[in-house]
């Protein structure tokens, strides 16, 4: 397995020491439940035995959940157990740290407490392994700066407003803490950001991170009844003295399709 593997190197690599784990697949180890979230891994390390819990999912667990399954863990197994995964967000790295839960990134990063053990060597960035913004962020940038509304803001609530789930929010928040936009908070149990800075300054901030959500060009004939968004120069002619020129609109996915069925249409 090659995160295993990965996870024996960089052990040897930066400590100088030699494990060999070896896989239990038995609920002996752990309720049966999270044997279907992780692949547990026993080894011996600086003299004391240990179970490394392997993250399965593609999808990071929160930091609550993984303190929670290891202590389920730990009662069952009686000894230390560390959480490992390829990759982790800036946010749930810290959380983890926090509460003081183990976990080592191979290649990465190592955090054992109970050892002594910090190295942050860099750190990947699981959710932008390319500097680029998901569509849901840039929907959420372009309501802050349509709105002058700078926070705070939580995904919970935004979530409401723009039609996207919390979860997709959070994602959002991870992206934007990632790439050191706006200031980023803790209330409770809530997430909080607040941007600050004005518009001009934050539209400059977030650009490099941008990417156009345009998936296609098509010249239309007939008339159109679905509904569409002004776009292009159509769109900015309406908040400006320039000239409209050609009328340019655009469309989700599912308006596309019923336009591409009741008309005529030339790819650009």
């Amino acid at each position: 397995m090659k995160t295993v593997d990965d996870l024996t190197r960089y052990i040897e690599e930066t400590l100088g020491i030699k494990i060999k784990p070896v896989l239990r697949g038995n609920n002996a180890t752990a309720p049966l439940f999270l044997t279907n979230l992780y692949y547990l891994y026993e080894t011996t390390l600086i003299d004391s035995k240990v179970l490394f819990i392997i993250d399965k999912g593609r999808e990071e667990l929160t930091p609550a959940s993984v303190k929670k399954h290891i202590s389920l863990i730990r009662e069952k197994w009686g000894a230390e157990v560390i959480y490992v995964r390829n990759a982790l967000s800036s946010f749930n790295r810290k959380r983890l740290i926090k509460h003081k839960v183990p976990f080592i990134i191979p290649g990465n990063q190592m955090y054992i407490p109970m050892a002594g053990i910090d190295l942050r060597e860099y750190f990947r960035k699981s959710i932008l392994e390319k500097p680029v913004f998901s569509p849901s962020t840039q929907v959420f940038l372009l309501s802050v700066m349509i709105n002058d509304d700078y926070g705070p803001y939580c995904p919970k609530n935004i979530a409401q407003k723009l039609g996207y789930s919390p979860m997709t929010l959070t994602r959002a928040f991870d992206e934007l803490e990632a790439t050191e936009i706006g200031i980023h908070s803790i209330s409770g149990k809530d997430r909080i950001l607040t941007f600050e800075c004005d518009k001009k300054a934050l539209w400059k901030k977030i650009q490099p991170y941008l990417q156009s959500p345009v998936k296609k060009r098509t010249v239309f004939f007939g008339n159109i009844t679905e509904k569409m968004y002004k776009a292009g120069l159509t769109a900015l002619s309406a908040y400006s003295m320039i000239a409209e020129g050609r009328p340019v609109y655009a469309a989700s996915a599912d308006t596309w399709k019923k336009i591409d069925k009741e008309t005529e249409a030339y790819p650009q």
